[in-house]
Formats: structure tokens, C-alpha cells, sequence
């Protein structure tokens, strides 16, 4: 509360941020940042000016208590039941603490899925719709210079 006074956005209720739960991750120990309050309430009111929801969320912030604050900012609001999982490659096996969403996205692309053997099929059934620069290629399988 500012000046003893309580807070209070129309906008922020109407998008369902009523608690300070909601301005928090589930599984990451921190606030939710600018862009997905923003978004959040644009999905509501996409009217309403972005300045104005960021200069209300920092407002919103600065009312809470450094220590709620600290204690947010270091546990998850559902740290019980997020899964601990694993990954093994090769011999080695990586905690799911240390992996990048990044890294297990590369990790999934290269090394454990294979190319479907249906690709290369319809690649060659198809090659005529693949655009080559500098041609307009129609469905009818001709090119034409453009």
C-alpha cells in the first residue's frame, strides 16, 4: 500500500491479477517480467497503454515487501511438485536444474530424433514446389521467369 491507501487497477482484476501469486512463475523463483503483464492484460483490454500497465506493475512491485520479495525471488511457488528429471547422454547424466531449454531443444533436434523416412520421399514427389530464387515455380510443376 502506498500512504496507507490501497491499490487498485481496474485493468490488472479484469485480467485476473489480483494476488501477488499471480505476478509470480509457478516453477521460477521470480516476478513475472513487463512483457507478460503487458500481454496479459492486452488479451482483456488491448486498448490501454502499455506505459501506463508497466508504470502501474513497477508501482505494484514497490508495494510488496523486500522480504516477500526475497522469498520470492529464491522459491518456487509449486517447488513440491515440479518433477526432477534427468537427461543421459552417452555416460554422462545432466540434472533438469542445469538445462537450457536451448540446449534440450539442440540436444532433442540433433541427437535423439531421426529424420522421418517419409521426408525424403516427398521431397523428391514435390521438389517442383520448392521456390528457387529469381523463378516463380506454380503448382503446375513449370517454371516461368519472372
Amino acid at each position: 500500500m502506498d500512504n496507507e491507501k490501497p491499490l487498485y487497477f481496474e485493468s490488472f482484476i479484469k485480467a485476473g491479477i489480483k494476488q501477488v501469486a499471480d505476478i509470480c512463475y509457478i516453477y521460477v523463483p521470480k516476478f513475472l517480467p513487463n512483457d507478460v503483464i503487458i500481454d496479459e492484460i492486452h488479451n482483456d483490454d488491448p486498448e490501454i497503454n502499455e506505459n501506463v500497465i508497466e508504470q502501474n506493475y513497477k508501482l505494484l512491485l514497490a508495494t510488496i515487501r523486500q522480504k516477500w520479495k526475497d522469498v520470492i525471488n529464491t522459491r518456487c511457488k509449486q517447488e513440491e511438485s515440479v518433477p526432477k528429471l534427468s537427461l543421459r547422454i552417452k555416460d554422462k547424466v545432466i540434472n533438469s536444474d542445469c538445462l537450457a531449454t536451448k540446449f534440450v531443444y539442440n540436444i532433442l533436434r540433433n541427437v535423439k530424433f531421426k529424420e522421418a523416412s517419409s521426408i525424403p520421399f516427398w521431397k523428391a514427389k514435390v521438389s517442383y514446389l520448392i521456390p528457387t530464387p529469381g523463378k516463380d515455380t506454380h503448382l503446375d510443376g513449370k517454371t516461368h521467369k519472372q
